[in-house]
């Protein structure tokens, strides 16, 4: 709940105590009474409350209380929450990333201001921050970050640009294609490659389509099959370089046909080559042919 609603409802709340109460045993020296009182208080959307519910997130020595506090914070938190909660993937004992990114996106939009920033590298801005910053904005469909995304393809951290990738692909922005397709390189890590080929299927853009058919015979098999899909999801740009590809033989042909099969029930039809085995053959009438009885019969 958030809002004017919100509002009214912990001023009801905060009247009968009942805020007091909770923050009081968020003090407790009992962890699972304070991991207790801090979800409560992120049904309770106040000043007072998230200010506590910082403090938890940031100094708890209990891990359980902090992850707690966290899913409450997103909830119960205005929009300086998501500098807290990015400035919390520092910690050593940090908690669990997956914890983090969903109380982020229950802030939603308001939490878009500090992403980007930590995008940037401004403030919470470390090479967590950037990975966490791309997954969120990309999930939340936030397009006007893609450029930022597009910087941090340069980063020398793998996950940073790895989260960069898969944030491009969800976006599906047509202008940054040329950036994602220069991770196809050779020399580039594995993973990322295959990072990068999904996200030019998400995206789209025919004019990937050569690069990612020279993948469909590479060595590492998630390249290869990622570069099949995306090709398969480009219409009819990559079913011709499929065509082409399967055609021949080894690993691309094999990647070429996969990819066209599974093309081919996504889109109602028969596989090609059950297709091309369900065409009747008929014989080639022989000699006498047509003179035989119509029914069977004697003549």
């Amino acid at each position: 709940m958030r809002g004017e609603a919100a509002e009214l409802l912990a001023e009801v709340l905060r009247q009968r105590g009942a805020v007091d109460r909770l923050l009081r045993r968020t003090h407790s020296p009992v962890s699972h009474r304070r991991a207790g009182a801090a979800e409560r208080l992120g049904l309770v959307p106040s000043p007072q409350a998230e200010q506590r519910l910082t403090e938890l997130v940031t100094a708890d020595h209990s891990l359980e209380v902090r992850i707690v506090a966290t899913r409450a914070l997103g909830k119960a938190g205005a929009a300086g929450a998501a500098a807290i909660l990015l400035r919390s993937l520092s910690r050593a004992d940090r908690v669990p990333d997956g914890i983090v990114a969903s109380a982020l996106l229950d802030l939603g939009p308001e939490a878009v201001p500090a992403l980007r920033d930590a995008l940037s590298g401004e403030r919470a801005g470390g090479r967590r921050q950037r990975a966490m910053a791309a997954n969120v904005l990309g999930l939340l469909d936030e397009m006007p970050s893609w450029r930022g995304m597009v910087e941090n393809l340069a980063s020398g951290d793998p996950e940073v640009r790895g989260s960069a990738l898969r944030a491009l692909g969800r976006l599906g922005v047509p202008q940054a294609a040329a950036a994602v397709a220069r991770c196809l390189a050779p020399d580039e890590d594995p993973g990322l490659r295959a990072a990068a080929a999904r996200a030019l299927g998400r995206i789209g853009n025919p004019d990937s389509a050569p690069m990612l058919a020279r993948c469909l015979d590479d060595p590492h098999y998630w390249v290869a099959h990622n570069a099949a899909g995306a090709l398969a999801a480009m219409g009819s740009a990559g079913v011709a370089e499929l065509s082409r590809a399967a055609s021949g033989h080894g690993g691309a042909a094999a990647h070429a046909k996969e990819a066209l099969a599974r093309r081919a029930l996504a889109h109602g039809e028969l596989p090609p080559a059950r297709a091309a085995a369900a065409v009747p053959v008929h014989p080639v009438p022989g000699p006498g042919a047509g003179l035989a009885p119509a029914h069977g019969g004697r003549g």
